[in-house]
């Protein structure tokens, strides 16, 4: 059975990032004390705490030739600590064909999630790569799926979700969307090491329109919890800029993978 308490938890989080990010936009940062031109370092893209420290990702240098660096600051002060190379992944030609889903740092490990399309046999695969903080792989890339992506520009998209206690990995299949399709979303559940524990397909309840699942939650016991992002068809919006609405969706793998949708009742101009 879903938890709710777990499914009230997540709905609060929603709501309070959507408030966050407001005030945060009407916000500047002010320094208490003026930093001096040798302690300036670029941030880069925000990838996780850890042990005190805050990891970001730093890319420099030309974009045919630049270099990835994971970059360490203090968490107390935001003091720079050190900076380390990390590999560009390419494949084996030597060129750069992996697109870079998401990165994150969860237990002090890096995880890099990637999409590679493959012209050869029209597929689109999802994969994985660990790296420690130190910027060195952790083993080679692991496939987690693939589905026929028909065109470059339809590929669908995955997702790579830790668990609330970081113990399991979800991976979200969304195929491209085929209107009259009946397409269905595809759900893995990996321990830490990336064996598959469960898995399971599940088609949501709205047929034949185009369907985006954000803030994907997967819970200490694997329940998942998502907002699902649907499209107004353009003869029942209200007004030309609603284009979506906004609904909560919660999958139990130990409930049958029955699905259950909460209508927020919410659209795209009040998120």
């Amino acid at each position: 059975m879903v938890n709710i308490s777990n499914f009230l938890k997540f709905s609060a989080i929603i709501l309070f990032t959507c408030c966050l990010n407001q005030s945060l936009m009407a916000q500047s940062v002010k320094w208490s004390d003026p930093m001096k031109a040798a302690e300036i370092h670029e941030f880069g893209s925000y990838l996780g705490t850890w042990g005190g420290y805050i990891y970001t990702m730093v890319s420099e240098g030309e974009k045919s030739g630049s270099s990835l660096y994971l970059s360490t600051f203090s968490t107390k002060d935001l003091s720079f600590q050190n900076k380390v190379e990390l590999p560009i992944i390419a494949s084996d030609d030597g060129g750069t064909t992996f697109q870079i889903s998401d990165r994150m740092i969860v237990k002090g490990t890096i995880y890099q999630f990637l999409t590679q399309y493959q012209k050869e046999d029209n597929r689109t695969r999802f994969y994985v790569q660990r790296n420690g903080l130190d910027g060195k792989p952790m083993g080679a890339m692991i496939l987690l799926g693939e589905y026929p992506a028909e065109k470059k520009k339809r590929q669908g998209s995955f997702n790579g979700v830790p668990s609330a206690d970081s113990n399991s990995w979800l991976v979200v299949i969304n195929p491209p969307f085929d209107k009259y399709g009946g397409e269905s979303f595809g759900f893995r559940i990996y321990n830490n090491q990336f064996e598959i524990q469960n898995q399971l397909s599940a088609s949501l309840p709205y047929k034949d329109k185009d369907v985006h699942l954000e803030n994907i939650e997967l819970s200490s016991n694997r329940d998942i919890y998502m907002l699902a992002k649907v499209e107004i068809d353009k003869f029942e919006r209200k007004s030309s800029d609603e284009k979506a609405e906004f609904n909560l969706i919660s999958i139990s793998p130990g409930d049958g993978n029955k699905v259950r949708e909460y209508d927020l009742k919410l659209t795209d101009m009040e998120i």
